[in-house]
């Protein structure tokens, strides 16, 4: 998990940190808050979304990519973002957010009105360059 560099600096320099991030199970961490957004993996029989979480290429552990989803699987899972998003600004009320991909997660970020920071990764310009 990528993220956990950015979050062991943030520890180390004394800031509370929550990560919110696609899994097939609930993650936990004893050193920062954890919520999982949870996505079948056509295994686990408890899940936010029903279908594996979406990428701009393959990954281990999901083949699905964001152009085989439906309009309807697209408005799922961006309102799921939203409502782990909506809910971490009540419950933690960061003061910034860093949205770990271009799309989707900068999207719902933006609408918080909460200043965020975004890392882009090539599979984003992939995902960009596809979809001329």
């Amino acid at each position: 998990m990528r993220y956990l560099n950015l979050v062991e600096v943030l520890l180390k320099l004394g800031h509370e940190v929550m990560v919110i991030a696609p899994d097939h199970k609930q993650v936990t961490n004893k050193d920062f808050l954890v919520r999982s957004i949870i996505f079948s993996n056509g295994v686990n029989k408890n899940f936010h979304l029903p279908f594996n979480f979406p990428c701009f290429t393959t990954h281990p552990f999901s083949n699905t990519t964001f152009y085989e989803l439906t309009d309807t699987q697209i408005s799922d899972y961006t309102n799921t973002f939203l409502d782990f998003i909506y809910k971490a600004k009540e419950d933690f009320n960061p003061d910034i957010i860093h949205a770990q991909h271009l799309w989707v997660s900068s999207y719902c970020t933006k609408k918080t009105g909460i200043p965020f920071c975004t890392t882009c990764h090539g599979t984003d310009l992939i995902g960009f360059r596809k979809n001329r």
